[in-house]
């Protein structure tokens, strides 16, 4: 009996913890919303957001942008990632209301060979917010940006889910003696 319950509570926790990532609908196409990171004469730069993966559907009824110059979390315990993009928490430039294919963040918010991350919140036409764990990245003062997307490993969703398993061995083994 032991041993059922063992491993029923073995299948709960790493249940919980894929609910934890489904808390709000992460768009699978999050990588294409943002296509460039263009710098301008006078410092400033322009942000180009795709018509047809983003502003057309995801963002259609507006959305939230915001520039950071620390990588921003992206999935945490609870929906906390989510917040951090929708409310701009540490962000240096945060838009709460945005629409259009283009936003431009003044050059003052900005430092030479520093690397920056953009995350966007949309409403789609449901009224449904989405978002990406896939901030774009980019190097302040290079042409273009990054269209790659960066690395969005949550260590500590995996530690946690070692320590469990580890623990139920743990369990286990000790029944056994």
């Amino acid at each position: 009996m032991k041993k059922f319950l063992v491993a029923v509570l073995v299948i709960a926790m790493v249940s919980m913890m894929g609910l934890v990532a489904l808390a709000y609908d992460v768009a699978p196409n999050g990588d294409k919303w943002v296509e460039s990171a263009t710098l301008n004469d006078d410092g400033s730069v322009t942000f180009a957001l795709s018509e047809s993966e983003f502003v057309g559907s995801h963002g259609a009824g507006g959305y939230r942008f915001a520039v950071f110059d620390a990588k921003p979390n992206v999935v945490v315990e609870g929906d906390e990632g989510f917040w951090v993009h929708f409310n701009g928490t540490g962000a240096i430039y945060y838009l709460d209301s945005a629409n259009g294919a283009s936003q431009t963040a003044p050059a003052d918010k900005f430092e030479q060979g520093k690397t920056y991350w953009v995350t966007v919140v949309g409403l789609d036409a449901a009224g449904v917010w989405r978002w990406s764990d896939k901030p774009f990245s980019f190097v302040y003062g290079a042409q273009g940006g990054s269209d790659e997307p960066t690395t969005t490993a949550d260590v500590s969703t995996i530690a946690f889910a070692v320590a469990s398993v580890l623990g139920c061995g743990a369990l286990a083994v000790r029944k056994k003696r």
